[in-house]
């Protein structure tokens, strides 16, 4: 425990920038997806990825006509997205697979792996199917008697260091989460409330970019305010994903912080957060490092092996599905990180067909990324569970169930790099549901 609050892994160097940078204009350094340099709505950024079209659940019309840098994945232009009727919190991905199966496919291994540092990455498969001109990794999930089994993919750039944008945005929340449980003796979690708003609903309009309210990105500034900066970092190493000392992460994304306080209630808890803004003044992170983190995040019950450090499946739920008892949305709009705006997971496959044979039991979960100032810069970091479902059961060996993170270089075309990803994402989930990758 004493651990978690006295450890710094500041090296010399990054102190020495932290202290020069900090002489320059702090919006300068941050990491963003449009540029907001305030905590209200900047009404000349791009109204699809900063307003909220209500009721969400209206899908399947067209919206309206857009300026021609809205992207029709990204941003949702057509109104497509659409929400799991099954709305259990606890559910599990039906999909099953039987040993034999496991067996029969090199690569498959338990969580003992990724602890043991025995993780292997096949590298040719995916290289083959989208090039390598995206960076991307792909963990393949396969269930068999309820026990997971993991199979790691990449096109071979895994672990490129690079600024990942908004789609990074998930471990700052887990970060607040952590502190919240540390300071409070794990009575107090993402399942606070705090100046009458549940922490729930500002953790979706992070994912949602419904920012009536409040921005995304003044709220991850409130949320690194609430974990600490040096600590966001440390769950990238070593209390958490041990990933290499050349990633980072703990960096702002361009907006001062959202006018919220730091007392927290749960019931008749209650907690005063001291607010933390030491900084990072940059995010520098592997599309290896999200797709682990998420997948960590959502197999927490099957695997506590990975589980963060006082972190529990209720801050997970929170961060996955939003407030329990929200008072900005109904329970046919998609919160948490169901409520990223973007489709490129779901525009893989028929999600209508999958949604009236498997009766709800299918989930997506996302967080985006945009360098809007970076010429087109996309990034996407998702999990899915997209079953094959005859006659209401689950296939043996059929399915999908997967995490995938994408990064996209600037080619100065939004348009062009957001039909680029939203390929790869239907190329990839093809191959596995077709069966070609297994």
């Amino acid at each position: 425990m004493a651990y978690y609050k006295s450890c710094k892994t500041f090296t010399l160097s990054t102190c020495y920038r932290a202290c020069l940078l900090s002489l320059i204009t702090f919006s300068l350094f941050a990491c963003s997806d449009p540029a907001n340099t305030d905590t209200g709505i900047n009404k000349q950024t791009r109204v699809g990825i900063n307003t909220f079209r209500e009721p969400f659940h209206k899908s399947d019309h067209t919206c309206g006509e857009y300026p021609a840098d809205y992207l029709e994945y990204l941003d949702d232009t057509k109104c497509k997205k659409v929400l799991p009727s099954n709305r259990d919190r606890e559910f599990q991905c039906p999909i099953k697979s039987s040993q034999e199966f496991i067996e029969s496919v090199p690569g498959y291994a338990t969580v003992d792996a990724v602890i043991n540092g025995q993780l292997e990455i096949e590298t040719e498969a995916l290289k083959t199917l989208i090039g390598e001109e995206l960076s991307a990794t792909v963990i393949l999930i396969r269930r068999v008697d309820g026990v997971p089994y993991y199979r790691y993919l990449s096109n071979g750039k895994h672990s490129d260091v690079l600024e990942m944008w908004s789609s990074s945005k998930f471990l700052g929340i887990l970060n607040a989460s952590e502190n919240l449980r540390y300071e409070s003796k794990g009575a107090i979690g993402l399942d606070a409330v705090v100046e009458g708003i549940p922490v729930g609903d500002l953790v979706t309009v992070v994912h949602n970019y419904d920012e009536k309210n409040y921005t995304s990105n003044s709220l991850m500034s409130w949320f690194h305010d609430v974990g600490g900066r040096e600590y966001a970092n440390q769950i990238l190493h070593e209390r958490w994903l041990k990933r290499p000392m050349s990633e980072r992460y703990g960096g702002n994304y361009g907006a001062r912080s959202a006018d919220l306080g730091f007392e927290f209630s749960h019931g008749e808890e209650q907690i005063t957060i001291k607010p933390n803004q030491s900084w990072i003044p940059s995010n520098d992170l592997s599309t290896l490092s999200l797709a682990e983190a998420l997948k960590r995040v959502v197999m927490y019950r099957e695997n506590p092996e990975t589980h963060l450090e006082f972190s529990t499946w209720e801050d997970m739920k929170v961060l996955l599905y939003g407030a329990k008892e929200s008072i900005w949305y109904d329970q046919q709009t998609p919160q948490g990180m169901e409520g990223d705006i973007s489709i490129y997971m779901q525009s893989a496959l028929d999600i209508h067909a999958l949604e009236a044979a498997s009766q709800g039991q299918w989930r997506i979960f996302a967080k985006l990324g945009l360098g809007y100032s970076r010429g087109g810069e996309l990034v996407h970091t998702d999990y899915a569970c997209l079953p094959s479902f005859e006659n209401g059961e689950a296939q043996l060996n059929q399915g999908v169930e997967l995490v995938i993170s994408m990064h996209v270089p600037a080619k100065g075309s939004y348009v062009q790099g957001d039909q680029r990803l939203a390929e790869a994402y239907r190329k990839i989930v093809q191959a596995v549901w077709q069966g070609e990758i297994r």
